[in-house]
């Protein structure tokens, strides 16, 4: 979408603490809210089997200390898999809170494997200038889910409404993420794709060298991004440190560079490990400030924006 979307500067989230702080375009959050809103997954989650709403978001950082003051000025929801027959039901209660709270856009659900059938869907959320991208996320589907026809066809389509596609599956579904989308290029679709926590790959499960060489051959390819989220929830011992995110973040902006990656959050699902928002912003730093102030910028802000076109 090229329509702009502005939002007041008082509905900024700001974080305590002395000197001046990041500002933040956050890439990738979810709410949800289980009282209104049909979320089959979240049975298996425990404590996050509740209603996740931004005023929790916004209390968890004006009351945490933090060793690295932010300010939260946009925020972009992603679809969180509430039922496939709610999905304009989620755009419309995510829009309900623009008057307190900083969205800029949303990526929202479209079930792109149908191919052609989706396209009255895409058509409808072309239209709504709120809605920047979809997300079909494949991370529990077959390996070779995102190289079937109508999958492929799907992410054709968003290109041609203007809608960018963000690409959610786990570190081993990578491979045959990077044929899909050679066969999506090789159509001559400009389709712009993200590709959520860096590719969740599972720490230290999954070998850190297939994982790095899948990341490379993404690079390659134009018009694909990818968001520095959701490492912490991929350590399988819960354990999480900086010193073992680094080299996942280092290695993901070394290949994509500062101009392709974004930050992003992945707020309320860093408390899968007992994190909080402040902890990943804390992690992601470390390591942006190795290239400098003008990257920690593009990197915590004017990518996302750029990126999403908001």
């Amino acid at each position: 979408m090229t329509d702009q979307t502005t939002v007041s500067p008082a509905t900024a989230i700001c974080s305590p603490g002395e000197g001046e702080p990041i500002e933040i375009v956050d890439g990738h959050v979810h709410f949800w809210d289980t009282t209104r809103l049909t979320y089959d997954w979240l049975a298996e989650c425990g404590d996050l089997n509740a209603p996740m709403l931004p005023d929790r978001l916004r209390h968890e950082i004006e009351t945490t200390e933090t060793s690295v003051p932010f300010r939260v000025k946009g925020l972009v929801q992603v679809q969180a898999d509430a039922d496939p027959s709610e999905n304009f039901d989620e755009i419309a209660w995510i829009k309900g809170f623009r008057d307190e709270y900083p969205f800029l856009g949303m990526v929202a659900y479209a079930a792109l494997e149908d191919g052609d059938a989706v396209e009255e869907t895409l058509a409808k959320l072309e239209a709504d200038p709120f809605v920047k991208g979809v997300r079909r996320s494949t991370q529990n589907e077959p390996e070779d889910y995102v190289l079937q026809p109508g999958y492929l066809k799907g992410l054709e389509l968003l290109g041609r409404h203007g809608l960018s596609a963000d690409i959610c599956g786990r570190g081993f579904q990578l491979p045959n993420v990077i044929k899909a989308l050679h066969e999506l290029r090789d159509r001559g679709a400009d389709t712009t794709i993200v590709l959520d926590h860096a590719g969740k790959p599972r720490i230290p499960d999954y070998p850190f060298e297939d994982w790095a060489a899948s990341m490379k051959q993404l690079a390659e390819i134009p018009g694909v991004y990818c968001k520095l989220s959701g490492l912490l929830a991929e350590v399988a011992d819960g354990k999480w440190s900086e010193e073992r995110i680094r080299p996942y973040l280092e290695t993901a902006l070394a290949t994509f560079g500062e101009d392709r990656v974004l930050f992003s959050g992945d707020w309320p699902i860093v408390k899968f490990v007992n994190a909080e928002y402040r902890d990943w912003v804390e992690v992601v730093y470390a390591t942006a400030r190795q290239s400098g102030p003008a990257a920690v910028k593009k990197i915590f802000a004017d990518n996302a924006i750029r990126i999403y076109g908001l």
